[in-house]
């Protein structure tokens, strides 16, 4: 996904080049401007389709309705805007793709491991919607253990278990409260 002077490209690319298989679908762009946050929807028929715009967003999260078949690299002003302490999106469904694709981001090496933890960290008291929140317990959980060297997780151990103790004691359901506990115990 890149901007091309009036508008955004969504492209695709067999990652098995010698076969070039397209796949037709429907791809949600969620695009920020300024205070708000648009989407649009484009079909994606061939290598690339356009999405003209009247003027050009701060970021594009691809795929924002995790629906879309494939990888969608985001840029640094996207990987910016999702790492944010109160995330741009205000839908939900938006926020849980955003952080997937984060964390994909992390997996391809475009975002280090800590700054993945640092924006997991930033983001998880304000986060109120259970399910997101319970996905990023478990982030946290998988970067801590399999991504961070002994040093990094004895750096990191008090901020994670300030910011996981705090979410026990605002957790409104039994489920999330245990769900945090037992993210504290294993990490």
């Amino acid at each position: 996904v890149r901007w091309a002077d009036s508008g955004v490209v969504v492209s695709q690319a067999d990652a098995q080049a010698d076969r070039g298989l397209r796949w037709s679908q429907p791809i949600l762009l969620a695009m920020g401007f300024g205070d708000s946050v648009g989407t649009a929807r484009v079909q994606l028929r061939g290598a690339d389709a356009f999405l003209p715009l009247a003027g050009r967003p701060e970021f594009i999260l691809p795929g924002a309705d995790g629906v879309g078949y494939g990888r969608f690299p985001l840029d640094s002003a996207t990987r910016a805007a999702l790492l944010l302490p109160i995330s741009p999106l205000t839908d939900p469904v938006h926020r849980a793709v955003g952080w997937q694709s984060l964390w994909e981001e992390m997996l391809d090496g475009a975002l280090p491991p800590r700054a993945f933890l640092d924006g997991v960290l930033a983001a998880l008291p304000g986060e109120r919607e259970e399910l997101v929140a319970l996905q990023l317990a478990g982030l946290l959980g998988n970067t801590y253990w399999r991504f961070l060297s002994p040093g990094e997780r004895t750096a990191m151990a008090p901020a994670v278990e300030r910011v996981l103790w705090g979410e026990v004691e605002r957790a409104a359901t039994p489920g999330k409260k245990g769900a945090f506990f037992a993210a504290i115990v294993s990490t």
